[in-house]
């Protein structure tokens, strides 16, 4: 996807995010998106049974996890965002095996709970870092 496509798919779901109360946030490398939404348990399933697999545009859709929190980790953010493809990985503090590994759907099954700190990883990364 284009820098300008990603701007646009993040700027609808932002907007259809905060009307619906989402938080969450998306990564983005290489044609692999990987998304945690947060919400009420019907409005999330809503999202994702009725919009998210329906959706024309993706393939091989995976849900891989569905439970309940205690609180929001992304509460600030209707959709926070990363393109993996501005940063040198190697140089990012937390930089884990799962990225060496390889941003896959296989890897991200695998490696749930990696995935999640990869998640919240980025949610703190201080996004104003240059890198070389």
């Amino acid at each position: 996807m284009s820098k300008e496509d990603l701007l646009s798919l993040l700027n609808h779901s932002r907007e259809n995010n905060i009307q619906s109360g989402i938080t969450g946030m998306l990564i983005y490398n290489e044609q692999l998106f990987m998304q945690v939404l947060e919400g009420s348990k019907e409005t999330i399933k809503s999202l994702y049974e009725n919009k998210i697999k329906k959706d024309t545009r993706h393939t091989l859709v995976s849900l891989y996890l569905f439970e309940p929190i205690e609180a929001r980790e992304f509460e600030d953010w209707s959709m926070a965002f990363h393109d993996l493809r501005d940063y040198d990985l190697k140089q990012v503090e937390g930089y884990s095996t799962f990225l060496q590994t390889g941003f896959t759907q296989e890897s991200i099954y695998k490696n749930l709970s990696v995935a999640k700190e990869l998640l919240v990883l980025f949610r703190d990364y201080d996004t104003s870092k240059k890198f070389a």
